[in-house]
């Protein structure tokens, strides 16, 4: 439960620092949830597409 409060506080509050003095020590523990590496692998995937936009090239398309 903490750690689902810890996720959605961060989507109320705007500073990161905030979030972290309120829930000192959760951040840890959330680094072990499946739930928080999907998280963090959705996010690289979706930086990486921006930067290959960005270059002109999608090496997630068909072509060749």
């Amino acid at each position: 439960m903490l750690v689902a409060a810890y996720v959605l506080t961060g989507l109320r509050l705007k500073a990161p620092n905030e979030v972290k003095q309120l829930f000192q020590g959760v951040s840890i523990a959330m680094r072990e949830s499946v739930t928080y590496q999907a998280i963090l692998e959705e996010g690289t995937l979706k930086t990486r597409k921006i930067r290959c936009a960005r270059r002109g090239s999608d090496p997630f398309s068909d072509r060749a």
